[in-house]
């Protein structure tokens, strides 16, 4: 859980600018084994998505770029 709370606040903190996993795992210092898994869980319970943008990763490659849901956005109640 303490991990999962610090990739949340990660992508949190970083406003609608979001994170890339490469950026959070450098922002929380988790591993990418650790990092991918508890992003995925919060994708999963719709705290955070996909924007559907991409940055480059240090390597060049296109990397997803994730937001934390709004509560607007992730209620049912609209």
């Amino acid at each position: 859980p303490n991990q999962r709370e610090r990739v949340y606040a990660g992508i949190q903190s970083a406003g609608i600018f979001g994170l890339t996993d490469e950026e959070g795992e450098t922002l929380t210092g988790i591993k990418t084994q650790s990092y991918t898994p508890r992003r995925g869980e919060l994708v999963r319970d719709g705290l955070i998505r996909d924007t559907g943008d991409r940055r480059k990763t240090q390597s060049g490659c296109p990397a997803a770029v994730w937001v934390a849901v709004s509560k607007r956005e992730g209620s049912s109640n609209d």
